[in-house]
């Protein structure tokens, strides 16, 4: 778990470089208040961080499974930012990509690695990853929503449907919450289950229309 939410922070970093934002939870971003160079070095020693914590499993996959992650989450940022410069509006397929490289592939890696070090069985294992993978694209989604009142979000290209793009990203994220939430059928019914279904349903609560 600490090396998911430091693999997070991480990207959150670096992301606020990029961006060029200043603030970051309500706080002072980090680059902002040290400087580009303290910050850079910062999260590398982060990165060395959540190296020394993957290397006590001897189970390897547990490794593989977070370094093939953020691997993702570079490729979805570097595509993300390939097509903002282009000011080209892009299909949903394309977007859908970018949201599952960039955002889904840290929460299938987080539940991924707790049901395996939780020993779960095949059957329970892929029910939680695609719950995960699932939720990843209902919470980005929603992030984006959020994000278009600044103009930073991707462009859909949607002359094939009578929506708008908040109504279109809107109707993605429920769907991704409902695929979620029925990946947890296989399991069986527990306080635990009942959480998750819980923090789906909280992502679905439709934000604020722009």
């Amino acid at each position: 778990a600490v090396a998911v939410e430091f693999a997070h922070m991480e990207s959150l970093i670096h992301d606020d470089i990029i961006d060029g934002d200043q603030v970051r939870r309500d706080a002072t971003a980090f680059h902002a208040r040290y400087g580009q160079e303290m910050t850079l070095l910062s999260a590398d020693f982060i990165l060395s961080m959540i190296l020394s914590i993957v290397a006590r499993y001897s189970d390897p996959y547990i490794t593989r499974v977070l370094a093939t992650a953020t691997a993702q989450m570079c490729e979805g940022e570097l595509m993300e930012r390939l097509i903002s410069e282009t000011n080209k509006a892009v299909g949903p397929a394309v977007y859908q990509r970018i949201v599952l490289k960039k955002t889904a592939s840290l929460f299938e890696a987080a539940a991924t690695m707790g049901a395996l070090i939780g020993g779960a069985s095949p059957v329970d294992l892929c029910a939680l990853t695609s719950y995960a993978r699932a939720l990843g694209v209902a919470h980005q989604i929603r992030d984006d929503i959020t994000d278009s009142a600044y103009g930073r979000t991707i462009m859909l290209d949607l002359k094939e449907t009578d929506h708008s793009q908040n109504e279109y990203l809107r109707d993605m994220a429920t769907a991704s919450v409902c695929e979620a939430v029925r990946r947890l059928n296989p399991l069986r019914s527990s306080e635990a289950k009942q959480y998750l279904v819980e923090l789906a349903e909280r992502i679905d609560s439709r934000p604020t229309q722009i």
